[in-house]
C-alpha cells in the first residue's frame, strides 16, 4: 500500500476526486474551424497494421468499450458524424455494397450516439439519443459467441447502466462464433471518425475514463465499474481484463509512473559508437529475471556472452544498468552503475530488425523481433547527435520513413542510403539519451511500437517526453494508456480541461469532468424502495418504533455512514432511543462506552482503563451498502414534540482508486426526514395533585405520573410512591383542580371521576360539587391578528367536597382519569386511573390555659371566695360552635364518706359558673364560690368542652379541698362574733392566731384566721372521752368537724380533728364554762 501511494503521488492532483480532469475536443472542423488550416482536436491512439500481426484493438473475440461523453455541439443540420472512439471503415459512395469494416462509437448531428460494427458482410448499429451538455456513460459490448452488439447507457445520476438496445448479426446464425470484421484496417482514433473512403468528421465535447476490456462485460460488471476508476498499474489492469485504460488526467510523467507506458517509444542502443555492432533494443522488453540467467544479470555483466539469452557486443553501451531500480539509466546520473554491454534476459529482448529478404535497390520492412546475438539483420550503426541508421552487414542500406503526409502512423522501411549532402531528413535520426527516444528529423516524430510482440511493426508518432527528475512539469499532448502503453497523441484542438487552452472561447470548461464521484443514496426504508425524502409514520406510547434504513453508494469502494439527528435534541442521549455507534470499548474500566476509529483498528481513540476500540456488532456501518435500524420507545416521561422529526443523513467515506492520496470532500444524500406522530394518551399536568415519594433518596419529591414516581422513587431511590394525601376538616371545603393535556395534536380531552378506588370509596356525592370538563383559552394566529379560541386540550375540571359531622374521622379515595372521547376506550387513549386519599379530620375542642390541670387540687376556706377559669379552645379548623359546661359535682367528707350528689346540682351549693370570654375559637368560663360552714371537705367538680356536633368532648375535673380549722373574716366580723360561732372565747381565738397578738382588733375582711388547732388522736377513743380530755363539749368538737355525725361517735386512733381546747375555763372558773354553755345552747 505504501508503494502504491508513493507511486500515485506522482499523478497530478485530481481535483480531490476520482474524475480529476476530462479531455476536451473542440470539433473545429470546416466550416467551424478557428485556425487556418483547420486543426480539429482528436487523439491518435494506434495506427492500422496491414501486416500479419493485427493491432491490439482488432479483437478476434468479445470486447467492451466504456467511456463518459458530454457533447458540446452536434452541428445540427449538417452531415457531421463525429467519432467518439472508432476504427470504422466506411465507403458510402457505393451505398450498402461499399466497403465496411471495424467498429466505432459516433455521434450525429441529431444528437444520437451510434454503436456500429461490421460482422461478416453485415454492418449494423444500436442508436441512443443523448442531450447536449449532459454527461452520459456508454458501455458498448460485442459478444463474440452470439455475434451481438449491445449498448448500455447511464446518465451519471447513480443509476446502473441500462440496456439501450442490441443487434444480432446473421453471421452467427449457424452457431459459429463470428468476430468483428477487419477486412480493411483503420487507425484507432478518439474524437475523429476517419472512414478512409469518406470525409473525416470530428467530435465536439468531452470524453473521460476510456476503457477497453477484452471480455463482454456482464451488467453486474458494468455496474461495478461505472462509478470507479483504477490504479494505474498495468499488471493489475490486465489481470482485470482491461487492455486499454485512459484516465484522461494530466500527470507529471516520471520514470516511476510512466516508465512502463512510455517504454514502447524508448530504445536502448547496445554497442560502441561508430560500430556496426549496435543492437536497438525496445525498452518495453520485459525486465530480466535472475533465474533465467543462472543468477546473473545480463545488463550488469561485463561479459555475459556465454549466456545465449544475452545480447552482447564487443563495445560498451553509453547507458548503464541501475541494479536498484532495475532500469537502464544515463551513466552520468547513475553513480557506481556498470555500463551495459550485454542485454538480456532469457529470450525477452525485442530488437529492431529487418523483415524478410534484403536486396540492394529494394525496400524492406522494419519490424520487432527477438534479439539474437550476432544477428546481421539486427545490428545498426551507432552515432552521436544526428545520423543514419545503417544495417551492419549492409552498410549501404538505411532505415527511412515516407515523405508523404500524414506522417503519424507511418511505418519504416530499409532502403538504399542516400549519402548526398545534405542527407535527406527521412533517413536522419537522433537519439535523445535523456528520453531514450529515436526521433526522425523529417517528421519530428519518434519511433514507437504498439507492443513488444515478435513481428510487431514500429511506426512514427508524436514523441512522449519523460519529465526530467525534480521537475513538476505536466506532460502535454499525450493521453496515457496505463494498461498496455497504447498512448494517444493529442492533436490539434484536443487537450485536458486543466490546460490553459480550455477557455470559454473554445466552449471548454475547466470544471468539466465525468460525474464519477457520487453521493450515497438512501435506497430502502424498512425493506421497501424509498419514495421520497419525507417519511411520515405513526406510533404509540410504550410501543417500539423501528425504522430500517439502507443506503448504497454507486462508488462501490466508498464506505457509508448514516447519521441520526433528532429535532428534539434531548433524544440524542435519551435511553428511549437506540442508535449504536460504530465502535465501542471492549474491556478496560468502562466497557461498552463509545469510541471512534477512522477505519477498523486504525486511528482509534483511547478507551479508559486499557480497553480496546472495536467494531460494534449492533452497527454494521461503515459499509457499502449500509443498513442501520433506528429504534425508539416513546414514553410519557420522555420529553419530545409531537409530531417529532428525525433526520437521517447518509454520508460517504470517500476513496480514490486512481490516486489514494487525493480524496474528494465527504458527500451526502439529501436528508431523510422521518416525521413521527405518536398516539399518546392524555397526561395529568399541574395543578393536578401529584404522587409523592415517601422515604428513600428522594423523599418528598413529587411526580405527575405513576410510572415516573415508581422509576425514580422506588426503583432508583428505594422509597415508596404514594397517592396525594389531602386533609379537610368538618364544615370546611376541600377543592382541587384536575388538568390534563395531550401532546398529540388535534386531541380532545374529557376528565372522568370514578366512584370507587382500589383502597376506598369516594366521598358521598351529596357533599361533592364537580364542574364539567372545561376548555382552556389559547391564542392562535389569524392572519396578522391573535385570536382567542377555546380548546379542550388542555382541559380541566374542578372537584369540591364539604364534609359534615357524618364524615368525621373517615378516609375517602377519589379517583379520576382523562381520555379522548373520540377514540375507543383503551389504555393507549386514556391516562392511568389516578387517586387522591382524603382524610376528614375530627373536631378537637380542648381545655386551654388557664384552666386547672385535670384532677388538680385547689385549696379553699370557709368564707374565702374561690375563683378559677375553665378556658376551652378549638384545636382544629372545623366549623362549629364551641361548648363548655359543668357536668357534675360531688362531696367527700374528711372521714372519707361521700355525700350523695344532687343530680340537678352541677356545682357546689352557692357556686356560680359564668361566661367570661367568647370568640370563634375560644370560650372562658369562671367558677366563683365562697364555701360556708359545714362545707369543709373535698369537692370534685367536672367540666366538659365539646363541639356543637357533639363529635368530640374533653372532660376535665378539679378537686377543691375546703379546709377546716381556718376561715376567712367577713365584713363586720370580730373575734367575739367568730368565737361565738364556734362556741369558743375570743381569747382562745386570739391565742391560736399570733398575727393578732399586737392588736386583736385589726381584723380585715378576707383575713384568714384559725378557728382551732389540728389534733391527732393518740388512740381510739369515744368523742365524750376526748371532749373531757380537752375540757370541751362533744358538740363543740362536732362544730369544728362536720364529718362527726353524733356526740357518742367512736374515734379511731390517729384521727385528725380540728379542736379548740378550753383555755379560758381553767382560769375563770364557771364563768367561761357557762359562757360556752350559752353559746352551745344557742348554736347547737
Amino acid at each position: 500500500l505504501a508503494v502504491a501511494v508513493w507511486l500515485c503521488a506522482l499523478c497530478m492532483p485530481s481535483a480531490g476526486d476520482r474524475a480529476g480532469q476530462a479531455m476536451f475536443f473542440d470539433g473545429a472542423q470546416f466550416p467551424f474551424n478557428t485556425t487556418s488550416p483547420p486543426s480539429p482536436g482528436n487523439v491518435y491512439i494506434t495506427p492500422r497494421n496491414d501486416g500479419p500481426i493485427a493491432p491490439w484493438f482488432e479483437f478476434t473475440g468479445s470486447f467492451t468499450i466504456q467511456l463518459w461523453m458530454r457533447p458540446v455541439r452536434v452541428f445540427v443540420g449538417t452531415d457531421v458524424e463525429g467519432g467518439l472512439v472508432s476504427c470504422l471503415v466506411r465507403q458510402t459512395a457505393q451505398g450498402t455494397t461499399g466497403i465496411r469494416a471495424g467498429y466505432g462509437l459516433t455521434i450525429t448531428s441529431d444528437a444520437k450516439v451510434h454503436w456500429i460494427a461490421t460482422v461478416g458482410a453485415e454492418t449494423n448499429e444500436v442508436v441512443l439519443a443523448v442531450s447536449v451538455n449532459q454527461w452520459t456513460h456508454l458501455t458498448a459490448v460485442y459478444d463474440y459467441p452470439t455475434a451481438t452488439i449491445k449498448l448500455y447507457a447511464s446518465l451519471g445520476t447513480g443509476e446502473p447502466p441500462a440496456l439501450v438496445g442490441s443487434h444480432y448479426f446473421s453471421a452467427g446464425s449457424a452457431g459459429i462464433p463470428a468476430p468483428v470484421a477487419f477486412s480493411v484496417h483503420n487507425d484507432l482514433l478518439l474524437g475523429k471518425f476517419q472512414p478512409l473512403f469518406d470525409q473525416d468528421y470530428y467530435y465536439s465535447g468531452y470524453l473521460d475514463e476510456l476503457r477497453f476490456w477484452s471480455v463482454a462485460m456482464t451488467p453486474a460488471e458494468m455496474e461495478a465499474s461505472l462509478y470507479r476508476v483504477y490504479f494505474p498499474n498495468s499488471a493489475q489492469l490486465q489481470a482485470a481484463n482491461i487492455v486499454g485504460y485512459w484516465s484522461m488526467n494530466s500527470l507529471v510523467c516520471t520514470e516511476e509512473l510512466c516508465g512502463n507506458v512510455a517504454s514502447l517509444q524508448q530504445w536502448i542502443h547496445v554497442g560502441g559508437t561508430g560500430s556496426y555492432t549496435s543492437s536497438i533494443v525496445l525498452k518495453a522488453s520485459p525486465f530480466d529475471t535472475s533465474a533465467g540467467v543462472a543468477g546473473l544479470d545480463c545488463r550488469s555483466e561485463p561479459d555475459a556472452s556465454i549466456f545465449q539469452s544475452c545480447v552482447c557486443n564487443e563495445f560498451e553501451s553509453d547507458y548503464c544498468w541501475d541494479p536498484v531500480a532495475r532500469v537502464p539509466a544515463v551513466c552520468a546520473t547513475c553513480a557506481g552503475c556498470a555500463a551495459i554491454k550485454c542485454y538480456g534476459p532469457y529470450g525477452a529482448p525485442k530488437c529492431l530488425a529487418v523483415k524478410g529478404a534484403i536486396n540492394i535497390g529494394q525496400k524492406s520492412e522494419i519490424e520487432l523481433n527477438a534479439c539474437s546475438d550476432g544477428s546481421s539483420i539486427q545490428k545498426w550503426t551507432k552515432f552521436n547527435g544526428v545520423g543514419q541508421l545503417q544495417l551492419g552487414d549492409f552498410p549501404l542500406m538505411c532505415i527511412s520513413t515516407t515523405e508523404e503526409k500524414p506522417y503519424r502512423g507511418s511505418v519504416l522501411h530499409l532502403e538504399d542510403c542516400d549519402f548526398t549532402s545534405p542527407t535527406p531528413a527521412r533517413q536522419l535520426w537522433s537519439l535523445d539519451k535523456s528520453t531514450l527516444s529515436l526521433k526522425n528529423e523529417l517528421t519530428g516524430m519518434c519511433l514507437s511500437s504498439s507492443s513488444s510482440a515478435n513481428g510487431d511493426i514500429p511506426y512514427l508518432v508524436d514523441c512522449i517526453t519523460i519529465t526530467p527528475p525534480g521537475s513538476n512539469a505536466q506532460v502535454d499532448g499525450f493521453a496515457f494508456d496505463f494498461a498496455a502503453g497504447h498512448n494517444g497523441a493529442m492533436i490539434g484542438g484536443s487537450y485536458m480541461t486543466n490546460s490553459p487552452k480550455c477557455t470559454s472561447v473554445t466552449q471548454c470548461s475547466q470544471a468539466a469532468k465525468a460525474p464519477i464521484e457520487q453521493a450515497p443514496r438512501i435506497t430502502h426504508i424498512d425493506g421497501s424502495p424509498k419514495e421520497g425524502n419525507l417519511l411520515t409514520m405513526s406510533g404509540s406510547v410504550n410501543e417500539l418504533l423501528e425504522i430500517t434504513i439502507t443506503s448504497s453508494d454507486p462508488n462501490r469502494n466508498d464506505l457509508i455512514e448514516i447519521s441520526f439527528e433528532p429535532y428534539d435534541r434531548n433524544l440524542l442521549t435519551d435511553s428511549s432511543v437506540t442508535w449504536p455507534d460504530a465502535y465501542l470499548c471492549s474491556g478496560g474500566s468502562n466497557p461498552g462506552s463509545n469510541c471512534t476509529c477512522t477505519s477498523p483498528s486504525v486511528g482509534c481513540t483511547a478507551c479508559p482503563g486499557g480497553g480496546t476500540c472495536v467494531r460494534n456488532a449492533l452497527n454494521p456501518c461503515p459499509a457499502n451498502p449500509c443498513t442501520r435500524t433506528f429504534q425508539w420507545l416513546p414514553t410519557l416521561s420522555t420529553l419530545f414534540s409531537n409530531p417529532t422529526t428525525f433526520i437521517f443523513l447518509a454520508s460517504d467515506i470517500p476513496t480514490n482508486e486512481y490516486d489514494p492520496t487525493s480524496l474528494s470532500a465527504v458527500q451526502s444524500d439529501e436528508p431523510l426526514q422521518a416525521v413521527v406522530s405518536v398516539n399518546m394518551p392524555p397526561e395529568f399536568v399541574e395543578p393536578t395533585p401529584p404522587y409523592t415519594c415517601e422515604g428513600g433518596l428522594v423523599s418528598g419529591a413529587e411526580y405527575p405520573a405513576k410510572a415516573d414516581c415508581v422509576a425514580r422513587c422506588e426503583e432508583e431511590g428505594g422509597g415508596a410512591c404514594k397517592n396525594a394525601e389531602l386533609v379537610v376538616a368538618i364544615g370546611n371545603s376541600l377543592e382541587f383542580t384536575i388538568k390534563a393535556a395531550n401532546r398529540q395534536p388535534g386531541s380532545v380531552i374529557q376528565i372522568l371521576f370514578v366512584g370507587e378506588g382500589p383502597d376506598g370509596l369516594a366521598p358521598p356525592a351529596t357533599r361533592v360539587e364537580v364542574s364539567d370538563t372545561l376548555p382552556t383559552v389559547q391564542l392562535v394566529t389569524d392572519g396578522a391578528q391573535l385570536t382567542e379560541v377555546l380548546k379542550f386540550n388542555p382541559a380541566f375540571r374542578t372537584w369540591k367536597f364539604t364534609p359534615n359531622a357524618i364524615d368525621a374521622r373517615r378516609t375517602y379515595q377519589q379517583c379520576f382519569l382523562a381520555n379522548n372521547p373520540d377514540l375507543d376506550f383503551i389504555p393507549s387513549t386514556q391516562t392511568e386511573v389516578k387517586c387522591v386519599n382524603i382524610r376528614v379530620e375530627t373536631t378537637s375542642p380542648i381545655f386551654d390555659n388557664p384552666s386547672p390541670a385535670n384532677d388538680s387540687t385547689l385549696a379553699a376556706y370557709v368564707g374565702c371566695p374561690l375563683l378559677f377559669q375553665m378556658a376551652a379552645l378549638k384545636n382544629d379548623t372545623a366549623q362549629y360552635d364551641l361548648l363548655v359546661s359543668p357536668l357534675f359535682t360531688r362531696f367527700r367528707m374528711f372521714n372519707g364518706s361521700f355525700v350523695p350528689p344532687d343530680p340537678a346540682a352541677t356545682v357546689p351549693p352557692g357556686a356560680f359558673f359564668n361566661t367570661q370570654e367568647t370568640t370563634d375559637v375560644r370560650l372562658v368560663y369562671a367558677l366563683q364560690w365562697t364555701p360556708e360552714d359545714g362545707q369543709e371537705g373535698t369537692w370534685q367538680m367536672c367540666f366538659s368542652t365539646s363541639d356543637s356536633f357533639l363529635i368530640s368532648t374533653e372532660i376535665r375535673c378539679v378537686f377543691v379541698d375546703v379546709q377546716r380549722c381556718q376561715r376567712c373574716v367577713r365584713e363586720g366580723e370580730s373575734l367575739e362574733m367568730i368565737g361565738q360561732m364556734y362556741n369558743s372565747h375570743w381569747l382562745e381565738l386570739y391565742s391560736v392566731n399570733p398575727a393578732l397578738h399586737q392588736n386583736p382588733t385589726l381584723l380585715t375582711p378576707g383575713m384568714l384566721i384559725k378557728v382551732g388547732l389540728m389534733y391527732r388522736t393518740p388512740k381510739s377513743a369515744s368523742l365524750p372521752s376526748l371532749a373531757d380530755y380537752l375540757h370541751v363539749t362533744p358538740s363543740a368538737i362536732r362544730r369544728l368537724n362536720p364529718d362527726i355525725m353524733a356526740d357518742d361517735e367512736h374515734l379511731d386512733a390517729f384521727k385528725r380533728l380540728c379542736v379548740m381546747p378550753a383555755v379560758c375555763g381553767n382560769t375563770c372558773g364557771n364563768a367561761a364554762y357557762c359562757d360556752r354553755e350559752e353559746i352551745e345552747g344557742g348554736m347547737l
